[in-house]
């Protein structure tokens, strides 16, 4: 009975310590949220992923910045041991083209959409403002990638690359020169892998052209809320161990003997 009620309370401080990691990063996001069109919990989950790498040797980069709130929020959580280049025209995106597929040029053509976004045109000053308040080492390069990402030589080792450049041409751009560069334990996130046929399709074309043994991961969607419901399940799970388990070994003891073992009571109460 003990044991069962240890492995829950451990579960439980687990719970507790993942309940303020995703605080921390709720705030990371509120931080940035005006420079980013990413929604929370998927901006959560980015963050998340690049935590899981964070021992890695290498730099970070990002091809398709927008404002810069999603590396800048990179940077906050990860800090100053690495560098932070940041890859964009600056000028939107280029035309799309038939391999793209339909719905990426009639999104282009559609400017009044309320996701059209200037054609995701941003001024690079916004780009500044985001990595300065995240007070990280920092490049801004930019530029088309078929101009800028074949021709840089400062990127020689790299721990997470964010692609974040909607057609295929410029994905395959982005992976024909960064990919080879990311550190074995690295990881690549692919923004518009779901968005855009282009996308996808640069990932599929470039994988089987180099006969990549890469795969192809999806995490867990919406990291973020589903733990408050799991603490609420083990918060309940623990007042019913309490009120059915342990209540009566205490009464049994109460009448049975005049010492007490008080370790058993720093089990439950140490980390709460």
């Amino acid at each position: 009975m003990l044991a069962r009620l240890r492995t829950r309370l451990n579960k439980l401080r687990n719970r507790r310590k993942w309940k303020i990691i995703l605080k921390n990063l709720s705030s990371v996001y509120n931080k940035y949220s005006h420079f980013t069109m990413i929604p929370k919990n998927l901006y959560i989950d980015n963050l998340l992923l690049c935590r899981k790498v964070k021992d890695e040797p290498g730099d970070v980069v990002e091809c398709g910045v927008w404002r810069g709130g999603m590396i800048a929020g990179i940077a906050e959580m990860l800090g100053n041991s690495k560098n932070y280049y940041l890859f964009d025209s600056f000028e939107g995106l280029p035309i799309a083209k038939d391999i793209d597929g339909i719905n990426a040029i009639n999104w282009q053509n559609d400017t009044q959409n309320p996701n059209y976004y200037d054609n995701c045109k941003a001024e690079i000053d916004f780009a500044h403002k985001a990595m300065q308040l995240s007070n990280v080492k920092y490049e801004c390069v930019k530029g088309w990638f078929d101009q800028t990402v074949p021709n840089y030589d400062s990127i020689k080792v790299i721990s997470i690359l964010r692609l974040d450049g909607d057609w295929y041409d410029s994905t395959m751009i982005c992976l024909i020169h960064l990919f080879p560069k990311v550190v074995k334990g690295g990881i690549i996130i692919i923004d518009d892998y779901y968005a855009w046929d282009g996308c996808s399709k640069a990932v599929h074309d470039y994988l089987s052209k180099t006969q990549s043994r890469s795969r192809i991961a999806t995490p867990k969607a919406d990291i973020y809320n589903p733990y408050l419901t799991t603490l609420i399940n083990d918060l309940n799970n623990i007042l019913k161990a309490v009120l059915i388990e342990i209540l009566p070994l205490l009464i049994r003891l109460r009448f049975s003997s005049a010492s007490f073992n008080w370790e058993f009571f720093n089990v439950i109460s140490s980390g709460w």
